[in-house]
C-alpha cells in the first residue's frame, strides 16, 4: 500500500527545509533520479472511473510499469494499492501484474483493449531516506520539472513524503510536524489530474 503525503514547494524552501535539524539528522540516504513517465489509459477510460493510474517510467536505466488503484484517503495522505515491476513493454507489464497481486479481471480487461497515451512528465527527483522517530523509515523527495499533454506544457515542482516502513503513527505525525512548521500548502491532485487538466 502506498501511503504519501504532497505538497508545492519553491527553491527556496526546499533549502530550508534540507537545511534544518529537523530533517537533516534523520537522513541515512538520498539519490538523484531522472524520470520520464508516460501514462495510459484504455478506450473506455477504465483506469479514470476507478481514479487510477497506469504508467511506463523511465528511471535512470531503469524502465519500471506501475498500477495503482485509490483507496480511501486520511487528510492528505493518499493511500493507493501499487503494483510495479521492471518492464518496458505496458502490455506486457499488464501480464504479468497478477503475479504480485493486482486484480487479474481488471488486467486482462485493459490489456485487451487499445492503450491510449495520456500525457508525459519529465521530471529531476532529488530523493532522501530519512529514519525518524523509532523503526519509522519515509521518503521525502523534491520533484521538479514539466507536465506534457499533446502540444501542452506545464513546469511543476513539488514535495512528497512517502511511507516506506516502520509505524504508521510516527510517520503522520512527521509530515503534519512537516507541514506546521514549513507552512506548506498541499497539493490535493496527482501529477496525472494536473496533467489532464492541460
Amino acid at each position: 500500500m502506498e501511503q504519501e503525503y504532497k505538497w508545492t514547494i519553491n527553491e527556496k524552501k526546499i533549502k530550508n527545509i534540507l537545511d534544518s535539524e529537523f530533517v537533516s539528522i534523520y537522513i541515512i540516504s538520498e539519490g538523484k533520479i531522472d524520470m520520464e513517465a508516460t501514462y495510459y489509459d484504455d478506450i473506455y477510460g477504465t483506469i479514470k472511473k476507478m481514479c487510477g493510474a497506469l504508467r511506463r517510467r523511465k528511471q535512470n536505466e531503469k524502465c519500471i510499469c506501475c498500477l495503482k488503484i485509490e483507496q480511501k484517503s486520511y487528510n492528505n495522505c493518499k493511500k493507493r494499492k501499487e503494483y510495479e515491476l521492471e518492464e518496458n513493454n505496458i502490455y506486457k507489464a499488464l501480464e504479468k501484474f497478477p503475479d504480485i497481486g493486482a486484480p487479474k479481471e481488471l488486467c486482462e480487461k485493459i490489456r485487451k483493449e487499445e492503450l491510449i497515451q495520456l500525457c508525459t512528465l519529465k521530471f529531476y527527483r532529488s530523493a532522501y531516506k530519512l529514519k525518524i522517530k523509532g523503526n519509522c523509515i519515509v521518503e521525502l523527495s523534491f520533484d521538479k520539472g514539466e507536465m506534457i499533454r499533446g502540444e501542452k506544457k506545464q513546469e511543476f515542482m513539488e514535495m512528497e513524503l512517502e511511507f516506506k516502513s516502520g509505524n504508521e503513527n510516527e510517520f503522520h505525525t512527521y509530515a503534519n510536524m512537516l507541514e506546521s512548521k514549513f507552512d506548506l500548502r498541499i497539493q490535493p491532485l496527482s501529477k496525472i489530474a494536473r496533467a489532464m487538466k492541460l
